[in-house]
Parts: C-alpha cells; sequence; structure tokens
C-alpha cells in the first residue's frame, strides 16, 4: 500500500492513501476539503477538481457557470499520476451550488454508500512510483 493509493468501495472512489504504517494505513476520503482530485464528467469530457466540505459533501468545482450540465452525469477520475488512473467512477452530479467568478460547482452524490463504510479496497499499481 502506498500514499496517493486511491481507495475504493463498490467499484466507486470514496478516498485515497494519506499515511501508511507496518500494520495499517489511513485513507483521506473524499468529502474531506484537503482532498482535492482531478475529475472528469464522462458525457461531455469537461475537466474538474473533486473536493469535500468536511460536512459529508462532496463537490465538483472550476466548471465554467455556462457549461449545460444535467443530473445523473457520470463523473469519474482524470489522468494525474501514477498511483491514480483515469477512469475510477466517483459518483454522478446531483445539484448545482452557488456561481462564483464565472464557475459553478456541482454537487456530487457519491456512487459509494459513504454513511456505511466498513471497508475499503485499495487500488495498487505495481512498480510505479517511488
Amino acid at each position: 500500500v502506498r500514499v496517493g493509493a486511491p481507495a475504493l468501495s463498490d467499484g466507486y472512489l470514496v478516498g485515497k492513501v494519506s499515511r501508511v504504517g507496518d500494520a495499517y494505513a489511513w485513507v483521506e476520503l473524499v468529502t474531506s476539503s484537503s482532498f482535492l482530485i482531478a475529475a472528469v464528467i464522462d458525457e461531455t469530457w469537461d475537466l474538474g477538481v473533486v473536493t469535500g466540505d468536511d460536512q459529508g459533501n462532496i463537490w465538483l468545482l472550476y466548471i465554467p457557470e455556462e457549461k449545460k450540465l444535467k443530473k445523473n452525469m457520470r463523473i469519474s477520475t482524470a489522468l494525474i499520476g501514477d498511483y491514480l488512473p483515469p477512469g475510477i467512477p466517483i459518483g454522478k452530479i446531483w445539484g448545482d451550488g452557488e456561481a462564483r467568478g464565472g464557475f459553478l460547482p456541482r454537487k456530487v452524490a457519491s456512487g459509494a454508500h459513504l454513511t456505511q463504510l466498513y471497508g475499503v479496497q485499495i487500488y495498487a499499481t505495481e512498480g510505479v512510483g517511488p
């Protein structure tokens, strides 16, 4: 298990490994405000950033306000690094936030059951990274 490796539940991204010890690993959840990950809207190929708000919500940021996105459009990881491959499902657009600076944040419904998260699977890539 390596720092930065994605953590999944039911095939959906729920976080990434933030610390590793001899017999444990800590996972930072997607609902954390310090969690930032590049994401793509599957139907339109628009790129944005997924983050949490420390209150259990997930947001898709940096999508221009004029983009016509619909509820239930799917969101997946975008290619950004060695440990996180593109195409891991995150969830779907669930609603809109308040527009600021030409961008309209979109609320994301996780594909995983975050309120019933008892264990995760760590996505590991062999021979990649330090």
